[in-house]
């Protein structure tokens, strides 16, 4: 998709992507895709975030301070759901 050929552009201009997301196996499986058949320069660096759960995300925002002194770009890549129950998250929040 986008998301994954956005990754694979910046990989192989020698960018470090992180590759976010809910599922750590699904995350490895995109690095690998992302450096699949490449001699790009870059890094790929999986890093587990959810989305609906606040605490994930001030885990991932922790996380990545201690990992990275910066960050230059920044890709959001989601697609829209409709569903036809209203769903909430732990913390409350509609979800999609």
């Amino acid at each position: 998709g986008l998301g994954l050929e956005t990754a694979r552009w910046l990989y192989l201009n020698g960018c470090h992507v992180i590759a976010s997301g809910r599922r750590p196996g699904a995350l490895e499986k995109a690095c690998e895709t992302i450096k699949e058949g490449s001699a790009g320069v870059g890094i790929c660096t999986p890093m587990t975030i959810d989305l609906a759960s606040l605490q994930s995300v001030k885990n991932f925002a922790l996380d990545f301070k201690q990992k990275f002194d910066k960050l230059d770009i920044f890709v959001q890549n989601a697609g829209i759901t409709f569903w036809k129950d209203r769903a909430i998250t732990i913390d409350g929040i509609e979800s999609m």
